[in-house]
């Protein structure tokens, strides 16, 4: 789907009429200090097994005159920005409430609340240190309070390109767009084999935006290059009070309980932008690749030296001729730990006790019904109806969910023979508790309980992938009604191995704390220190295959959703012994009949 989408932007720009004549390259466009706008941002996200790109709706409020700023997503989820307070407040559907964080602009620590709600007990977050905000901006200030100020504005979110900046070029009159005379300015890029094109279309007559076409990398996920389009509307010079700017009514964001988590609405917006650079070409082009958004130089600097880590240790590894998997870098190349624990590990900083599906109340034991010598040797469920696509996360702490809802799927395949695509969030948007908090991370056991107390499932199709905390419509949609219950496999290799085969992909625990883990992109990964208790495993997966490689190493086959630029495709292959980083500790399915 992806080169579909690169020839499609290929022949728009084949299709472009060729200007007239040369234009002053030089030319610039300044936007109004303070503003209103609306704009939606359409991306050909199209996975495979969504089949479907996302549209997001912005209202945007900008004052830089007091440097203070109001986005509002699909009308619901707002990042408001003040700086005389110096505090950002995301507020975001918390089931059928509302929550809200707040932190310092400079990216300090403060916490969620509920409207007429507690936080939740336990439940704690961590700042990703704001590494994905900012507007395309250098803070070359002349003194001390210009670059105050400068450093204020970079951290709000992005709304315009900034056409003053000498990487963006005017290239004249262009053809209509949305029936309106456009003037048009271009950024092209080439680093390292990585060519790029984004085009900003400005009202002739008005001045307004009407457009930002890009091709580019993939801004939502980090994964790849691809087409993206902004369109503006509603542009209105001025015009903003105070009221656009108000807390809401309820008004309890005031009261800092936690830290902020890393994947809230502005960081998820803001990589939608393609990163300023600082001249380190290796990162610079990793930086394009994936998305990343600088706020300013001090940030480059730290996000550099995390990457040269990550280099450093991908080199060092893929020395070792010793070695039995291979590591490359990917989109986690300059994250700290910090943040790669909080977005992708989100287990591992919940707060709350880990629930293990051992104790849960309800909870079957798997019962062996096959002999060992009729198990086959070897065996997969990839590319078979068992087995769901390689699903994305992205910026959101629902590997949870994925986990989760795989089991039900494979529960469904075993009764119907077809493939059934269930809804990951329906169950993040719904299922807030104790342990869960949508984006902000999640325990299985909890999300099984709500499914089966629930009756059933959405349709993926029906209630779509979003990757962001939205409101519940559990009553809205229709679902696939099941009953039944959870049941663990006990930690027995073959027992394992008799449960994949007779009862399809399962979901399994790992340990995947390690840069080795992190980075892996073949071959048969192998960590002798990788923790195997149930209670210190960190990140949820689902087991799909076993079998035995050419050199006699017995391994498991596991399936990721950290889309198919990690690992193998997606996958990852973990030998069963001596240490196979928890995989076999506690595998669970589910046993399900359909609803009448």
């Amino acid at each position: 789907m992806r080169a579909v989408c690169l020839i499609v932007a290929v022949l728009a720009l084949c299709g472009a009429p060729a200007l007239a004549k040369k234009h002053d390259k030089h030319k610039t466009h300044t936007w109004p200090e303070q503003y209103k706008v609306s704009f939606n941002l359409t991306i050909p996200y199209v996975d495979t097994y969504q089949g479907g790109k996302f549209t997001y709706t912005y209202d945007a409020f900008q004052d830089l005159v007091n440097i203070r700023q109001k986005v509002v997503r699909n009308g619901v989820e707002t990042v408001l920005s003040l700086s005389d307070v110096d505090k950002r407040y995301d507020i975001y559907p918390h089931r059928d409430r509302w929550g809200c964080w707040f932190s310092s602009l400079g990216g300090g620590g403060a916490g969620p609340t509920l409207r007429d709600a507690e936080p939740a007990p336990g439940f704690k977050g961590e700042r990703a240190s704001g590494h994905l905000r900012g507007v395309s901006r250098a803070l070359l200030a002349d003194t001390p309070e210009e670059a105050s100020r400068k450093k204020l504005i970079a951290s709000l979110t992005f709304v315009l390109p900034d056409l003053t900046e000498s990487r963006w070029e005017y290239r004249g009159p262009s053809s209509e767009l949305a029936g309106r005379e456009a003037e048009l300015w271009e950024w092209d890029m080439s680093e390292m084999g990585m060519e790029m094109r984004y085009r900003m279309f400005v009202d002739a007559a008005s001045g307004a935006p009407l457009q930002l076409w890009m091709l580019g990398v993939n801004l939502l996920t980090g994964g790849h290059k691809d087409l993206y389009i902004i369109d503006y509307y509603n542009f209105t010079a001025g015009g903003v009070t105070d009221a656009d700017f108000e807390l809401p009514a309820w008004g309890n964001c005031d009261t800092p309980d936690f830290a902020v988590p890393p994947n809230d609405l502005a960081a998820a917006w803001a990589p939608h932008f393609p990163s300023a650079h600082w001249g380190e070409p290796a990162y610079d082009a990793f930086s394009h690749r994936h998305g990343r958004r600088h706020a300013h130089a001090d940030e480059y600097s730290a996000r550099h030296a995390e990457f040269e880590r990550s280099r450093a240790f991908v080199a060092g590894w893929m020395a070792d001729a010793a070695r039995t998997h291979d590591v490359a870098l990917n989109r986690f190349a300059d994250w700290s730990r910090e943040e790669y624990e909080a977005v992708v590990l989100p287990n591992r900083r919940a707060g709350a006790p880990k629930r293990l599906f051992r104790d849960a109340p309800g909870a079957l034991r798997h019962a062996v019904t096959t002999p060992a010598h009729l198990v086959p040797s070897q065996l997969s469920w990839v590319g078979t109806g068992a087995d769901s696509p390689v699903k994305d996360q992205g910026a959101c702490g629902s590997c949870w969910t994925f986990s989760t809802v795989a089991p039900f799927e494979s529960g469904l395949f075993r009764l119907t023979g077809n493939q059934t695509l269930l809804s990951e969030q329906n169950l993040l948007d719904c299922n807030w508790m104790e342990t869960n908090h949508g984006c902000f991370g999640g325990q299985q056991v909890a999300g099984f309980e709500w499914i089966l107390s629930n009756g059933g499932l959405a349709r993926q199709a029906d209630y779509p992938y979003l990757g962001v905390n939205s409101w519940c419509r559990n009553d809205e949609v229709p679902k696939v009604g099941f009953t039944g219950s959870m049941v663990v496999v006990d930690a027995d290799e073959e027992a394992v191995k008799e449960a994949l085969y007779t009862k399809g992909p399962l979901t399994v625990s790992v340990d995947a704390s390690a840069d080795s883990f992190r980075f892996y992109s073949g071959g048969i990964y192998h960590n002798d220190k990788c923790a195997t208790k149930a209670g210190d495993l960190d990140h949820a997966v689902i087991l799909t295959a076993y079998g035995t490689d050419a050199d006699g190493t017995d391994y498991w086959l596991i399936k990721n959703m950290w889309s198919t630029y990690w690992g193998e495709a997606g996958y990852m292959k973990i030998p069963r012994h001596p240490n196979d980083c928890g995989i076999a500790t506690e595998a669970v399915y589910v046993d399900i009949e359909l609803a009448n």
